[in-house]
């Protein structure tokens, strides 16, 4: 067995049977590197001219052994070439290089168009090998699908010969030129164009994307994309009935088949791309995106399913265009996800829930919230009879209170927000147990549960702490809330009404110079300063002049940067680092980071 000259027939009388291309193959591999060309033309006439020639393009051919080529699908494989040759090839502007697997039985064509981008990229990229792994694609086979393969060699050819900068071989090298750059392009070619459907040729090939600069230039070639995914800019609405399901559904190309893109879950699949009627749509369901996201969908295509009717931009469409087989499955998923949304919402949780982030651990965490009366023996929670229990599943945060049911062998959950409870703190400054709100106990993180409510916190707080009762640690416990609002966490809007009233009741309560600062920050932080708040600030200053933490506070709280890294630059080191833990730092930290920011702008 022969193995290149099977290979060079093989190509040779593939080539031969297309009716615009004609071989000008060798199989006695006397030509070194090359093992010939193609010779392009734009006609199908027999007898071709030399105005119909368009162009030739460089091929070499090499066979492969293999004992079955059992998979008929296969689409890739891997071949290694030298570097040697790819030089080789750059210098005559690129090649179309032929990899044939060979059995017994058959031979299966496999290619890579390489020109002078993909060469240079190579030889960049193994500098320091000799030889090396690059893909090869299953050859179309098509009359038009294989002619386009050589014509836009020819035509991508003519636009990176000459034009090719080494330092600017990839996406990310633009950047450093962007600046210098009018406009992008790509573009493909077919032998063809008649019936050719842009999106679905930009979607089934590969392309190249081409920079041209400012001025006078050529365009250069600085990425070759393949596998594109083209999402269609326009937007519409997709209704059922008087109910509007999605306001800003697309049509999305992957591939070369067109899909309307509803939710995160649904696409509607266009069976016939080829006509310009609406044909028939495949129903595509994939569970993705939160809680809510997955509900609206299913609730979609439930309704679609009733009505029979599907409206997209005003235009109505029948269910009989529409096809999904998979009703009961669809129904139990809704069912599923109806429960769990109760549950959340049950224990207080606001959060959309991110259902794509669940992992196997938090199955079993979603089992104990879903069960009213979960058992101490399964889940076996380490509690002294009761506690507070903190549950993170994928990306929620639930605080809950737990209490054990030991005569019937399961647990009594509730939020820990919703519920109130007398709680007694033993203080052992006083060697004394002192009855405070609950929520003390949290700090930051506690402060972060998604199912946190502001409300119910400040009530518990008023009905312990009127009177200037134990406010030192309801100003600490401020000082945590105020942290956990400069997180940015989805309670930003719960975190906002709690320190923004929670300070202003505090002080109210205290008239406390310190505690007016903290509430002096918090304005700071939602934008509500004003000249009231400044003079008093100011008055503040002078009645504290050797308070060295008030003093720094202050400075951050006017502005003063400079002096109020001069005060802490002055702390001992104890000290320091206690007020640097304070959240006043971190708006003295955050305009640092502002300032830079802008400077780099």
């Amino acid at each position: 067995m022969d193995i290149e000259i099977i290979a060079t027939s093989s190509i040779e009388k593939l080539i031969s049977r297309n009716s615009y291309l004609k071989p000008a193959i060798n199989n006695n591999d006397k030509i070194p590197v090359w093992d010939g060309d193609v010779i392009v033309y734009g006609t199908k006439d027999l007898n071709k001219k030399k105005e119909n020639l368009i162009g030739r393009v460089p091929v070499q051919v090499k066979g492969h052994k293999v004992e079955n080529i059992s998979d008929s699908n296969l689409q890739v494989i891997k071949f290694r070439v030298k570097k040697e040759d790819m030089k080789k090839y750059l210098t005559d502007g690129g090649v179309i290089y032929f990899v044939v697997y060979i059995d017994e039985d058959t031979e299966k064509i496999f290619y890579n168009s390489l020109l002078p981008l993909d060469l240079e990229r190579l030889i960049k990229r193994y500098d320091n090998q000799k030889t090396f792994e690059i893909e090869f694609k299953s050859l179309p086979t098509k009359d038009r699908e294989l002619a386009d393969v050589f014509l836009d060699f020819i035509q991508n050819r003519k636009r990176q010969q000459g034009t090719l900068i080494p330092g600017i071989l990839y996406t990310d090298d633009i950047e450093k030129i962007q600046n210098e750059i009018k406009e992008f392009k790509f573009s493909y070619s077919t032998i063809e164009p008649k019936g050719s459907i842009p999106f679905r040729e930009l979607t089934t090939r590969d392309f190249y994307l081409y920079a041209k600069p400012k001025g006078i230039g050529n365009p250069i070639p600085f990425e070759r994309v393949s596998n594109a995914i083209i999402n269609i800019q326009h937007k519409f609405k997709i209704s059922v009935g008087e109910k509007t399901y999605y306001e800003d559904a697309y049509i999305q190309w992957e591939k070369g088949q067109s899909r309307i893109v509803c939710g995160k879950s649904v696409t509607l699949n266009l069976k016939d791309t080829t006509s310009s009627n609406i044909g028939l749509f495949n129903i595509n369901v994939k569970f993705k995106g939160t809680l809510n996201e997955q509900l609206n969908d299913l609730y979609f295509i439930k309704a679609l399913i009733n009505t029979e009717e599907l409206i997209i931009d005003g235009h109505s469409v029948p269910y009989s265009n529409f096809k999904f087989d998979n009703n009961e499955h669809l129904f139990a998923r809704i069912s599923d996800l109806e429960l769990l949304k109760q549950r959340l919402e049950y224990y207080g949780v606001k959060t959309d829930f991110n259902l794509e982030a669940i992992t196997e651990e938090d199955d079993f965490k979603i089992s104990f919230l879903m069960d009213e009366k979960p058992s101490m023996k399964r889940y076996k929670i380490n509690l002294a009879k009761a506690g507070v229990l903190g549950l993170e599943i994928a990306n929620i945060s639930i605080l809950l209170f737990a209490e054990e049911n030991i005569e019937e062998g399961y647990y009594k959950i509730k939020s820990y927000f919703e519920n109130a409870w007398k709680v007694k703190y033993y203080l052992r400054e006083t060697d004394e147990d002192v009855q405070m709100s609950q929520f003390l106990i949290l700090d930051k993180k506690g402060l972060l549960a998604d199912n946190i409510n502001s409300r119910k916190i400040i009530e518990d707080i008023k009905r312990n702490h009127s009177g200037n009762k134990n406010i030192v640690y309801v100003n600490t416990f401020l000082l945590e809330a105020i942290k956990a609002y400069d997180e940015y966490s989805p309670q930003q809007m719960e975190l906002r009404y709690l320190i923004e009233n929670l300070s202003e009741w505090l002080y109210n309560e205290s008239k406390e110079d310190y505690i007016f600062l903290n509430l002096a920050q918090v304005k700071y932080r939602l934008g509500t300063l004003d000249k009231y708040d400044i003079d008093k600030i100011i008055d503040i200053g002078k009645l504290n002049k050797d308070n060295i933490e008030i003093q720094a506070g202050i400075s951050i709280l006017l502005k003063k940067k400079e002096d109020a890294k001069e005060l802490i630059k002055d702390m001992n080191s104890e000290l320091k680092d206690l007020f640097m833990s304070y959240p006043i730092y971190d708006l003295l930290e955050n305009s640092e980071q502002q300032n830079t920011a802008t400077n780099k702008d």
